[in-house]
């Protein structure tokens, strides 16, 4: 990847993609795919049949597919993102540089390379990445995970259960 295109991959997104991407869906939504019907089921907010789907729906489900609420967010996302783009090749600061930010990071081992990169502010270690172990809505649900890590990798970083609980409560309550 080029330093341009790594440098500008924030803004990939245009409208112009995004209203084809909708319409493409919405299409595919009429035909009765079953593909398209999932992402339906999957992204849309409320309930909505084959037979009523609309291009508003479509564009919802393209929304949330990326993670923003709905089509006036994206749309306002890619505009500030145009906006934001344009400020930083006429040499400005982006607009969030002077803003207090906080990275969470699995681990401190690359804090000093992020540093070196450029990354400005606080730097927390969080070692308990959601995408590891059972993801429950109890409220012990922070025991289950110790239980899951200890279990899993404990022995091999050199960490009992007490200590493994100790340590994601107090990195759970350093982020709350």
């Amino acid at each position: 990847m080029s330093d341009h295109s790594s440098r500008y991959a924030a803004f990939r997104l245009n409208l112009t993609q995004q209203r084809k991407r909708a319409k493409e869906l919405l299409k595919a939504l009429q035909a009765q795919d079953p593909e398209a019907a999932r992402r339906l089921t999957r992204f849309h907010p409320r309930p909505t049949t084959l037979s009523s789907v609309r291009l508003a729906d479509a564009q919802c489900v393209i929304a949330r597919k990326l993670g923003l609420a709905s089509w006036p967010r994206l749309l306002r996302h890619i505009e500030a993102s145009i906006a934001t783009k344009a400020r930083i090749d006429r040499g400005r600061p982006a607009p969030d540089k002077r803003l207090a930010t906080l990275h969470l990071r699995c681990g401190t081992d690359i804090e000093p390379t992020l540093r070196e990169a450029g990354f400005e502010g606080d730097f927390q270690s969080y070692t308990d990445p959601l995408c590891g172990g059972p993801i429950v809505r109890t409220p012990d649900w922070l025991e289950l995970r110790a239980d899951y890590i200890a279990g899993s990798v404990g022995r091999y970083v050199g960490l009992d259960r007490t200590a493994i609980s100790t340590r994601l409560h107090l990195e759970e309550n350093a982020i709350a």
